[in-house]
């Protein structure tokens, strides 16, 4: 979607080298980290093949489901803003049979990613599957009971963490277990922040030519609840749960990250040699897009899990950076956009653009991505606006298994700019849905699809409008 507004820069609350543990009554930084020590410096092996997280208590448990992984109870939450959704969040090493009690009998269950996710099976109000050691290890289940569909279940399987810090670490934030009201946190080169397992860190992250900085662990970061009714914020300010601005060798991995009000969830501007593997996304509002790198160059977006109303990733050069785009990955991902709440949502699982305004973007490639549902938008597309000369751009090994609101695919020249669209290849891509594929405006060429099918049967046309050239289909 559009561009939000660029954001103002609180003054940190805290100093540089302020280390927080456990926050509560009667509870000190020294308890805190002999707790976390506790629950995470244990290797895998010592603690079996399932390491559960522990409740947060500020937090509501689900009233829906109750979620087993082998013998041990997973916490599982129940999280409502303008959607509804239940959260089973626990770490494992190979197969892990799972039970999940449902407060009524269950008529169906489906299990995404599909093509690859677990045959569940059930019997009265129990569903039981096994999630595979080399399979999908963020799965989004959907139960129906006589009550008809009910809010989806959120299962995500974490690596391990087999070297934690602990709390005395240099250049470390930390937060151990329970709820901290940290507001604006922001790093500096080479800072770490790390949030344990079991730890809502409800605050803002960013970063200004932050060199080697980290935020890792297995926690929750979320964006402050400005309002109690995120719909009231739809025409003020935008905001972003993390923002960096020209960080080098930057990593955020593992960790969970929900956003309440308006704006882009995670924007990276004109970062290079940045990595976000592992991380759980979750969006509540209008213009929440998920991960936004914009006028990066050097990026791996891997094993992720996206939840949106509007895009869930999406690439970018903006107007204000009009910075060059070379070298993104994307692969491993589970992706959706959420069915609309208000009338402003829409977007699309992956896409190129919206802001495309640099010379130059190149070697994009979207691979082993599953998306599971395309509510608000194209299932994913390029969309062009301005100068941008794009080319080099791969989907390979692209799923989208439910029903798309739009089409199926989209190469969209948004204005009459002198920009190009070139070289682009989608492989081995299957559609659910018998929606249309398009391909709209001068400038488009050099469009490859092979071995692609719609709605189980090969690829045979795509819509070409507005001086597009014809895309070579091959089986």
């Amino acid at each position: 979607m559009r561009e939000p507004s660029e954001p103002a820069w609180p003054t940190p609350p805290f100093s540089r080298r302020r280390v927080l543990g456990l926050i509560g009554a009667g509870v000190g930084l020294a308890a805190g980290a002999a707790a976390v020590d506790a629950l995470v410096r244990k290797s895998p092996i010592a603690t079996g093949p399932v390491v559960p997280y522990p409740r947060i208590d500020s937090l509501t448990t689900s009233t829906v489901f109750r979620v087993f992984a082998g013998d041990v109870e997973i916490w599982t939450e129940e999280f409502a803003r303008t959607r509804t959704v239940h959260v089973a969040n626990f770490a494992a090493t190979g197969p892990v049979p799972i039970r999940i009690e449902v407060d009524e009998e269950v008529d169906s269950v489906t299990v995404s990613p599909r093509h690859r996710g677990p045959a569940p099976s059930w019997d009265g109000t129990t569903v039981r599957f096994t999630v595979d050691g080399d399979g999908p290890r963020k799965l989004i289940v959907f139960v129906t009971t006589a009550d008809g569909r009910r809010d989806p279940l959120y299962l995500t399987v974490d690596e391990p963490e087999l070297d934690p810090p602990t709390a005395a670490a240099a250049k470390l934030m930390f937060f151990g277990p329970g709820t901290h009201q940290a507001g604006t946190i922001a790093l500096n080169a080479d800072d770490t922040l790390y949030l344990a397992p079991g730890a809502l860190v409800i605050g803002r992250v960013v970063a200004q030519n932050a060199a080697g900085i980290s935020i890792r662990g297995r926690g929750i970061l979320q964006e402050p609840d400005e309002s109690s009714d995120p719909r009231a914020l739809e025409d003020e300010a935008d905001f972003y749960t993390i923002v960096m601005d020209a960080c080098q060798n930057a990593r955020v991995e593992g960790i969970t990250i929900r956003d309440i009000p308006r704006g882009w969830t995670s924007r990276y501007n004109e970062c290079d040699h940045l990595v976000i593997q592992g991380v759980k996304i979750f969006s509540f509002k209008v213009n929440g897009d998920g991960i936004d790198p914009n006028g990066c160059q050097d990026v791996m977006i891997e094993s992720c899990l996206v939840s949106t109303g509007d895009d869930a990733i999406v690439i970018k050069s903006t107007e204000s950076s009009r910075r060059n785009v070379s070298g993104v990955t994307v692969r491993g991902c589970v992706l959706e956009t959420y069915p609309k709440t208000t009338a402003k949502e829409g977007g699309d699982a992956l896409k190129i653009g919206t802001e495309t305004y640099c010379p130059e973007m190149s070697g994009i490639l979207f691979q082993d991505c599953d998306i599971v549902r395309a509510n608000t938008g194209m299932a994913f597309s390029i969309q062009h606006r301005d100068q941008a000369r794009i080319h080099d751009v791969q989907f390979v090994d692209i799923r989208v298994e439910a029903d798309v609101e739009n089409e199926n695919f989209g190469i969209v020249m948004l204005d009459s700019g002198t920009g190009t669209v070139s070289d682009v290849t989608l492989r081995n891509v299957t559609w659910a849905a018998r929606n249309d594929i398009l391909l709209k405006g001068q400038g488009i060429r050099g469009v490859r699809f092979e071995n692609c099918t719609v709605a189980g049967r090969p690829l045979e046309d795509v819509e070409v409008v507005d001086g597009a050239e014809a895309p070579a289909i091959t089986p």
